[in-house]
């Protein structure tokens, strides 16, 4: 569970995951990434890469905008950081503002931190 706060909709984050991941709106200005990992380093290699995929984009050029984005990210997993839905929101949720009030723009991950910055998504990776 990826879980993040920007002004992006979740079909524009959809549109940058993979067949196998969910984006939706959580609340006001949250837009959440349910996305397939199944152990811990994949799930912060997938909460990386998605991270660098909302800055690499540019979005709403559909529109004439151009606008490029930040994100504050937090990552939580099934069934390692909690076995209940709620309680995955509440990680990410924590790890989304840990992101946010240290330095911004970075992802966090449950029960860890603040992953370092990690080298540009290619194709491949991303996919």
């Amino acid at each position: 569970m990826v879980h993040g706060c920007s002004p992006i909709s979740a079909t524009q984050l959809k549109q940058h995951c993979r067949l196998i991941d969910f984006a939706f709106r959580y609340g006001r200005r949250r837009v959440c990434a349910a996305v397939a990992a199944n152990i811990q380093r994949k799930r912060d290699e997938r909460g990386a890469q998605l991270h660098r995929l909302i800055r690499e984009a540019t979005w709403l050029s559909e529109d004439g905008l151009n606008i490029k984005l930040t994100a504050s990210m937090g990552v939580a997993s099934y069934p390692v950081d909690s076995r209940t839905k709620e309680g995955l929101l509440h990680l990410a949720d924590e790890a989304m503002y840990l992101a946010k009030n240290t330095n911004r723009d970075s992802v966090a991950v449950a029960n860890i931190g603040i992953l370092p910055h990690l080298p540009a998504a290619t194709a491949e990776s991303a996919g």
